[in-house]
């Protein structure tokens, strides 16, 4: 939805001037398959706890080297990024992961689910979990389904000279 309109400087680029992207993942429990929210959410049984996964969630937010949770869309770029928000929040028979920054790797947000569930299920310890953001190596390689994945929000700041109530013709 579109909740405001504002005129841009001419060099302004949507994708590359924005100021943070906002991400959701959900997750939704269930035994059996359910072919209509598959589409648009990863199923996982059992159940997590939500403590491990905020737990789990926690610990990226700040300005990191994420090499080892996605790689750059141009070869030689920077893998450092900020990230601002990244938590869960329980929602009717599932999980939403809300994590916000200023870029993202590719596979980035899709790996961190990835290794967020590993931990909550056992699979993976809280130190290896977080050992990619100093040491830069991939501990448990997978990725979480992509259909889970929304981008939520993307902010723009400083480049807009103001709103626009009208159109030009």
């Amino acid at each position: 939805m579109v909740q405001s309109i504002a005129r841009a400087e001419a060099e302004f680029h949507p994708r590359y001037d924005a100021s943070s992207r906002t991400y959701l993942y959900t997750l939704y429990y269930a035994q059996q398959n359910q072919p209509l929210l598959e589409r648009y959410a990863w199923r996982i049984w059992p159940p997590l706890e939500g403590k491990l996964l905020n737990q789990a969630a926690a610990p990226f937010i700040g300005r990191y080297d994420f090499s080892s949770f996605g790689r750059a869309m141009k070869p030689g770029s920077s893998t450092v990024r900020e990230v601002f928000t990244s938590q869960w929040t329980e929602k009717d028979n599932g999980w939403i992961y809300e994590i916000k920054a200023n870029a993202f790797l590719y596979h980035m947000v899709r790996r961190l689910v990835y290794m967020q569930v590993q931990f909550a299920r056992g699979a993976l310890s809280f130190e290896d979990l977080v050992k990619g953001l100093s040491e830069r190596v991939i501990i448990k390689p997978g990725l979480a389904p992509s259909h889970g994945l929304v981008l939520s929000k993307v902010a723009y700041e400083g480049r807009m000279q103001g709103s626009v109530d009208q159109t030009e013709n």
